[in-house]
């Protein structure tokens, strides 16, 4: 059974209820702790998963996007226009369309449960001065934090909208990244994509 991912923002209140007072941990930036929860990830799913993203193919090997990507514990549908780049590791996908690119890592978790986590990532979203927009999503079977930066200042510097996704034994990472001069012509792609995201229920 798939769960549709996208919610209603949470209120103060709720926000309130999800974030104990008793929590103390003071995390000291956003990138950090990013890159401690997906380095974690990425060592279960592809021990290469980080070279693969750096890697550029070339236009001769890139493959038509499917219509949906059945990952096995969720699924997305690829915005009209988007093709595949192959990436010869299991749980890692990526999608571009000129400068825009759609970047998926999925496996096992180690964050069980996972809400001191995104607790703490939500917290250093918080002071983090590029981060523009701030969403925490519950839905049924998984939770989800949308973080949503201001772009770079340099004319060719790159704007990402990051949503990091757990289950009880899962969890993914899906970058959306365009130049930040050209962002908003992908924003609606990347919105298509961020809605038609649901999670499978294991049978």
């Amino acid at each position: 059974m798939a769960a549709n991912l996208w919610d209603e923002p949470e209120t103060s209140e709720e926000r309130e209820r999800h974030s104990p007072t008793d929590y103390n941990e003071e995390p000291r930036d956003m990138k950090k702790l990013l890159c401690i929860v997906m380095a974690v990830g990425v060592c279960v799913i592809a021990p290469s998963a980080l070279l693969a993203q750096s890697q550029k193919s070339s236009d001769a090997n890139v493959q038509s996007a499917p219509q949906e990507l059945n990952g096995g514990f969720f699924k997305i549908k690829i915005p009209q226009g988007f093709q595949q780049d192959p990436v010869d590791e299991p749980g890692v996908y990526k999608w571009r369309k000129d400068a825009g690119e759609i970047y998926i890592v999925a496996g096992d978790s180690f964050f069980q449960p996972p809400d001191p986590v995104l607790r703490a990532l939500r917290n250093a979203a918080e002071k983090d001065p590029q981060i523009d927009e701030i969403k925490e999503i519950k839905l049924r079977g998984g939770r989800a934090l949308l973080c949503k930066d201001k772009g770079s200042d340099q004319p060719n510097g790159l704007r990402a909208w990051r949503l990091i996704v757990f289950t009880d034994q899962k969890m993914m990472n899906i970058d959306f990244t365009a130049p930040t001069k050209d962002f908003m012509s992908y924003a609606p792609a990347f919105e298509e994509a961020l809605r038609s995201l649901k999670l499978i229920s294991p049978s």
